[in-house]
């Protein structure tokens, strides 16, 4: 499904977008860059290694599906800690971070180890360009009830997912924002067994399909930042922000 949202959301003032919380629901922050399909990226792989394994000495090779449908097989290389990973294809290069303590950390080793593997393989232009924050936000249960939104304002009646039997839902839907595409996925499916608490998914993809330059990428994921980051803070409640901030 594809949305036109205007201008975004309005409401969120800069002394919103500056507030970093204590305790934030981040499992996973992606940044990711697309380009032409480019077999050199296989054959000098160790090129790459060469140059990162002082600070992401593990390798891994996966066979992964994309969430657009295509197989592949993906070099991944990660921290001591396992906190940090690259991942390298022959059409893709990724940051990921499953601990994340702010952006311009993040954003700062991501350009750093794009342009470095740019610089190798002689890559100058992306053809998609997305950063990607998924996050799981516990849900309080009152008597045989979760309260989903007292953490969340869903982007549906949420009565019509609890007619009958337990709440079950999920939704995907793709917003066109000032500067970028937006897709926001969700999901509930009550407490799963190995979970001490039930989630509520929210996953935000912020990404322009253009032709981007590497010089533009300081400044596109910026913006793609604070598109993400105003759909985050309109989209959850301010009972929840109180959470986040240990109060």
């Amino acid at each position: 499904m594809n949305i036109t949202a205007g201008d975004g959301p309005t409401m969120i003032d800069q002394a919103a977008l500056d507030e970093v919380f204590p305790i934030n629901p981040l499992k996973q922050v992606a940044f990711e860059v697309r380009y032409p399909f480019n077999l050199q990226v296989q054959r000098d792989l160790c090129d790459i290694q060469k140059l990162i394994k002082g600070d992401y000495p593990k390798f891994a090779i996966d066979e992964v599906e994309f969430l657009e449908g295509s197989p592949a097989k993906v070099h991944t290389f990660r921290s001591d800690d396992d906190n940090r990973s690259v991942r390298i294809s022959e059409d893709r290069f990724a940051m990921v971070y499953t601990k994340y303590e702010n952006f311009e950390l993040f954003k700062a080793e991501a350009l750093k180890r794009t342009a470095e593997f740019c610089s190798l393989f002689g890559i100058v232009r992306f053809e998609r360009v997305g950063l990607r924050f998924v996050n799981h936000i516990e849900v309080p249960k009152e008597g045989n009830t979760y309260q989903v939104t007292k953490v969340a304002n869903p982007y549906f009646d949420i009565k019509r997912a609890t007619v009958s039997g337990p709440m079950r839902f999920s939704l995907e839907l793709t917003m066109r924002m000032p500067t970028c595409l937006l897709t926001v996925r969700t999901a509930f499916a009550g407490k799963p067994p190995d979970q001490p608490h039930a989630i509520y998914l929210l996953d935000l993809d912020a990404y322009a399909q253009n032709n981007t330059s590497l010089d533009d990428l300081s400044k596109l994921s910026d913006e793609l930042h604070g598109q993400a980051q105003r759909e985050f803070l309109s989209h959850i409640t301010e009972e929840y922000k109180m959470v986040m901030r240990g109060r």
